[in-house]
């Protein structure tokens, strides 16, 4: 009734000389009687009017503000990283992370996201595989000091990224192609183990990137029991680490091809 009023003085009420041009306002005598018959025909607001508005103020096709779907989502769309990891910077509409979305970033690849410790248990759970190191056996009490770590080194490896590619202006996230056909998009994907974008949006090697692959690894390893040589197996490791970023890079570039594929088979 309300909207069916509204109409109704915009379709027989002159316009006015209102704050903004086009804008259709009220006159400045008393409105007429036939409005005011509309207005009178208007209920009270009841109990149900008051709740009907406080359902509006949440609607149905988006989750609450304080809800956690709200807040996953504000997050990963302050960094373009999801959650559990996944890159969602594209070649096409690049933007340059701000200093606080940097913080953000770091936070929720080291400790406060489910993405942060998805590689850290891959880690124990391969370096249990093979005993790395084998002085710690194949137990529970082995397992345990693998995966603490495997956390460190996660961490370790999170502030050299984080602080180096803020001093040096580039961006510590994978940025998908944004081009067609598979071999170049997965090329890209290769080559982005190493390379990143600048604030400009340039191409660059991505020092600190790489030295955080084998600064970590290096560090971890001087954390073996004697007899080790850190040096030598910190750099291995790192090499994995790299062949391993590398794959993942190839199946963040392709995920959104296999988010619609698979929303169309259902």
């Amino acid at each position: 009734m309300v909207g069916l009023a509204l109409l109704t003085l915009l379709q027989f009420t002159p316009t006015g000389s209102g704050v903004g041009d086009g804008v259709t306002s009220l006159p400045a005598a008393n409105p007429p009687a036939w409005a005011s018959v509309l207005i009178r025909l208007e209920p009270p607001p009841g109990p149900d009017a008051a709740s009907a508005e406080a359902r509006s103020l949440c609607p149905a096709n988006g989750p609450r503000p304080d809800s956690v779907v709200a807040v996953v989502a504000r997050e990963e769309a302050a960094t373009h990283v999801s959650l559990i990891g996944f890159s969602e910077t594209s070649a096409l509409d690049y933007s340059p992370l701000t200093r606080g979305e940097r913080w953000r970033l770091f936070l929720n690849q080291t400790v406060t996201s489910p993405g942060a410790f998805a590689p850290v248990l891959a880690t124990a759970v391969l370096a249990q595989r093979f005993r790395t190191p084998p002085e710690w056996g194949d137990n529970t009490s082995g397992f345990g000091k693998r995966m603490a770590l495997a956390f460190g080194t996660n961490v370790v490896q999170g502030v050299i990224q984080s602080a180096g590619d803020a001093m040096l202006k580039q961006d510590p996230r994978f940025i998908r192609s944004g081009q067609r056909g598979f071999w170049r998009r997965a090329a890209h994907a290769v080559q982005f183990t190493v390379f990143t974008y600048d604030d400009r949006g340039r191409t660059c090697f991505g020092t600190a990137n790489v030295a955080s692959f084998y600064g970590s690894s290096i560090a971890s390893a001087l954390l073996y029991p004697p007899g080790h040589h850190a040096w030598r197996e910190g750099v291995q490791a790192a090499n994995l680490q790299l062949a391993m970023s590398a794959a993942f890079n190839v199946f963040q570039e392709f995920w959104p091809d296999i988010q619609r594929t698979f929303r169309r088979s259902h």
